[in-house]
């Protein structure tokens, strides 16, 4: 496999009691990639993520990531992974900002192992990256959305990944954290190399941010550029209907 690929989906196929949610997917993502996946509620998208992360069997079909199988793949860490609606969730017990991102640790460093000042260097990055450090004593229940958003990428970060995987990472954000939040995303890609994949409903946002796009509607509609896929023919396969696409170029 190409070293420049670091996720490989070969014909996956997934059903869930005899309802076909997944078809005949394949595509590579290379390293550094930014990748928007677009799709209608129902089509897949989510599926599709817990399969590329192990928390889903596909029926068929082959997952690679960092040129091995899933299967065969042991350094979990570098998988970093950010739920959908992970930061609007009631929060009832007394972590702090810092215990959560400490968490985050344990997927490279191991739960029971002792932490040393390699870990904690890199959980002070972590929180300084994503601008949480002024919060690391505030319990998380007490922050708003959009920082507890940081919060759940800076514990994802902690672990050092190489790929950043996120389900509708923005979902009951105000719009000035959301700019706030596609900058600090772009700063992760551009400056820190990380490969990024995050799935949004917000087809200008996707246009405007990303530079590939996934559309996906159980099938795998296109995979390309914004400029090439984000058009009324494909968004109209995608959710079935006609979509009048916002874009302009900046």
């Amino acid at each position: 496999m190409d070293n420049d690929i670091c996720i490989e989906l070969d014909n996956i196929n997934y059903r869930y009691n005899d309802h076909s949610i997944l078809e005949h997917i394949s595509f590579t993502v290379p390293r550094g990639e930014y990748l928007g996946i677009i799709g209608p509620n129902g089509g897949g998208k989510t599926t599709l993520i817990r399969i590329m992360l192990g928390l889903l069997q596909p029926s068929t079909g082959v997952v690679r990531i960092l040129g091995q199988e899933l299967e065969d793949f042991k350094d979990r860490h570098l998988l970093g992974y950010v739920p959908q609606r992970a930061a609007h969730e009631e929060f009832y017990f007394p972590a702090s900002v810092e215990e959560i991102v400490r968490t985050g640790r344990a997927a490279r460093k191991g739960i029971m192992k002792r932490y040393g000042p390699e870990d904690r260097t890199a959980l002070e990055q972590a929180m300084e990256v994503a601008d949480v450090a002024r919060y690391r004593k505030r319990l998380i229940g007490e922050l708003s959305g959009g920082e507890r958003q940081r919060v759940f990428i800076a514990r994802a970060l902690a672990a050092e990944p190489a790929i950043l995987i996120l389900d509708e990472p923005v979902v009951g954000v105000d719009i000035a954290s959301k700019d706030k939040f596609y900058s600090f995303l772009k700063h992760l890609n551009k400056d820190l190399g990380i490969t990024i994949l995050f799935v949004s409903h917000d087809v200008a946002v996707i246009a405007h941010e990303v530079s590939e796009v996934l559309c996906l509607n159980r099938r795998l509609i296109c995979h390309g550029s914004p400029q090439d896929y984000i058009k009324e023919e494909f968004l109209e396969q995608v959710y079935g209907r006609k979509v009048t696409s916002i874009f302009h170029d900046h």
